[in-house]
């Protein structure tokens, strides 16, 4: 079994435009998970529907298949459970002053899709910028993690004075690709 991820910075509607493409070219199926105050799962494929998909801030998962899910289950471990192999994205939030950290992954053993996740994960990482300073407000400690990546919009809203903060714990990022001296 073969794990893939990427972990970033980038505004949820720039993520899903992304997704959106590449459920396009790849001719994919691509469902909307919303976790709270209940499970709902929604269906896009290609043209069909796909334009009319909106981010909102319930839905805080996207996940991709190569062959069409089965919609049938009730809660999301069980939806897992019956179409494991897929791209996971996590939407972080993007709400007022902050931006939350989000992610693509996978876990598969099937190699063609393996394959076809770890091409979108490079294609999305290579419009990426890559380095940033991860600080705990707490007591200032700092370090660089040359490999954290962001898109051009993430990198302009911390410019503009937005915080860029991890999916879970209280660190905060800094952007910038230049290591101190």
């Amino acid at each position: 079994m073969a794990k893939i991820d990427s972990q970033f910075h980038g505004t949820p509607e720039e993520i899903t435009d992304f997704i959106k493409d590449c459920v396009k070219l790849y001719k994919l199926y691509l469902v909307t998970i919303q976790l709270f105050p209940s499970f709902k799962a929604e269906l896009y494929y290609e043209e069909e529907n796909l334009d009319k998909l909106k981010v909102t801030n319930d839905i805080r998962l996207i996940c991709v298949y190569r062959d069409k899910p089965d919609m049938s289950e009730s809660s999301y471990l069980e939806f897992l459970k019956v179409n494991k192999d897929c791209l996971v994205v996590t939407l972080g939030k993007h709400k007022g002053d902050t931006l939350e950290e989000s992610s693509l992954g996978s876990v598969t053993e099937d190699i063609d899709s393996l394959k076809l996740y770890r091409k979108i994960i490079k294609n999305f990482n290579s419009m990426t910028i890559t380095g940033a300073w991860v600080i705990n407000p707490y007591n200032g400690a700092k370090e660089f993690y040359k490999y954290h990546r962001y898109t051009h919009l993430a990198k302009k809203l911390f410019e503009d004075g937005t915080k860029m903060i991890p999916l879970g714990g209280w660190n905060f990022y800094i952007l910038n690709e230049e290591v101190d001296n």
